[in-house]
């Protein structure tokens, strides 16, 4: 291979290192290692890294009138009836991309207003409201980047508990970076050709 070769193979591998430094994983949240209560417990409780308020999770063999089953397994979690229940990330953010949501039996047809929020309590990101049935389906999420908290809340009847399950999000995690590597291997590829032009100088 000609030096010239080897400055092109180096610097094409310092490229893709530096595109592939941050590599975004999906990860889903059944809840079913969360521990729970009982129908009216309303937290904080924590599950994977997160931590839910105004909410608890609930087990359908112990507590089936809100939805009978989970989307998976046995358990899902809710929102306090008359409360936005908050799940918020206990460290760095997330980018949701989908969950499966079950309106409450007793209710039927409901409308809901999900919010991703960049703190407990902080400035609204992004808004969506769509309405519901007492069944599972699945919710797409499209630009929900760099969330600290999404938020849920029934608003037509305004009181009324919402099931979520199989809550999926990606988070960017640091991976090793060929980008080191390559750009030590162009500062050596350098010192290589500067040392050959003093040589054929002399």
């Amino acid at each position: 291979m000609t030096v010239s070769n080897l400055v092109k193979s180096v610097t094409l591998l310092s490229a893709v290192g530096l595109f592939s430094s941050l590599s975004a994983q999906a990860t889903t949240i059944d809840f079913d290692s969360a521990a729970t209560a009982n129908c009216t417990a309303i937290g904080p409780d924590s599950v994977s890294g997160f931590t839910l308020t105004n909410g608890d999770f609930n087990n359908t063999t112990s507590c089936a009138v809100i939805a009978p089953t989970a989307h998976s397994g046995n358990q899902y979690m809710l929102n306090y009836n008359d409360r936005i229940a908050s799940f918020t990330r206990d460290s760095g953010t997330f980018d949701l991309d989908n969950l499966w949501i079950h309106a409450d039996a007793r209710s039927g047809s409901t409308t809901v207003r999900f919010q991703g929020l960049d703190a407990l309590g902080g400035n609204i990101l992004n808004t969506m409201d769509i309405v519901i049935d007492a069944v599972w389906q699945q919710i797409n999420f499209s630009g929900w980047n760099n969330i600290k908290t999404f938020t849920w809340d029934s608003i037509s009847p305004a009181s009324s508990n919402i099931a979520i399950d199989d809550f999926t999000f990606d988070v960017a995690r640091r991976v090793p970076e060929p980008a080191t590597l390559g750009l030590l291997g162009l500062g050596l590829v350098g010192l290589g050709l500067a040392g050959r032009r003093r040589r054929a100088a002399v």
